[in-house]
């Protein structure tokens, strides 16, 4: 669990140390939110998944975090933790998701 205030500088920290191809999954506690990150080399896609659902590629590390911050009031505007997951492949999470 991360506090709300740290969202964004630990799914940064943590999105940077990601292989390509794998995939940052962040929650609320009853998972019926979440922002996922997903390596593509030198750059990143982003997935919200909550209020909205949009889908952001293309991204470099300093556009991802001025959008995380955009993400993190619209998506966690109540929520005091996130949960992070790490997965292999985005197909992973929509499999366990059921997507």
């Amino acid at each position: 669990m991360i506090l709300i205030e740290n969202f964004v500088e630990d799914a940064v920290r943590k999105a940077k140390h990601l292989e390509p191809g794998k995939c940052l999954d962040t929650r609320t506690h009853k998972r019926d939110r979440g922002v996922m990150i997903v390596k593509n080399g030198e750059t990143y896609t982003v997935y919200e998944d909550g209020f909205y659902h949009e889908v952001f590629s293309q991204l470099s590390l300093a556009e991802m975090e001025k959008l995380l911050k955009k993400l993190r009031k619209r998506e966690f505007p109540n929520s005091r933790v996130v949960h992070f997951y790490e997965w292999n492949s985005i197909e992973e999470v929509c499999h366990a998701r059921r997507y």
